[in-house]
């Protein structure tokens, strides 16, 4: 671990094995939410790591982005979109990261561009009549 990583807890810094049983609980209305916690308790770190190394983000930028996207998954149901016969869960969750970075990078230039807000001149001059 780099000097400037996290020292929280969440497994290592690979994606783990899928583990089908947490599949499947997470596809049983019974015990999804209970799922989702296993879900993010096993992957924080790895996802953490993907932001880190993928987007080059810096320690905290990381920790934001990995807290926004399990907060993602647990406010909206995106995981539903799960086939297992079209490929790995591992491929799957890297997919959703990549799009949810993707949209919050977008969501970044936007307010850097001013975010869709009107300017209103303060020289009253220069106020249309």
């Amino acid at each position: 671990m780099r000097q400037d990583d996290t020292s929280l807890d969440g497994g290592h810094g690979a994606f783990p094995e899928t583990s089908w049983g947490l599949i499947t609980r997470l596809r049983e209305p019974a015990d999804h939410r209970g799922a989702l916690e296993d879900l993010c308790r096993r992957y924080w770190r790895p996802v953490y790591r993907y932001a880190r190394v993928a987007w080059s983000k810096s320690n905290d930028d990381a920790k934001d982005l990995a807290q926004a996207f399990f907060l993602w998954l647990l406010e909206g149901d995106p995981l539903s979109a799960y086939a297992p016969e079209r490929g790995g869960f591992r491929a799957f969750l890297k997919v959703l990261l990549r799009r949810f970075v993707g949209h919050q990078e977008a969501a970044l230039a936007r307010l850097k561009r001013g975010g869709g807000v009107a300017v209103v001149p303060l020289d009253a001059d220069a106020v249309p009549a």
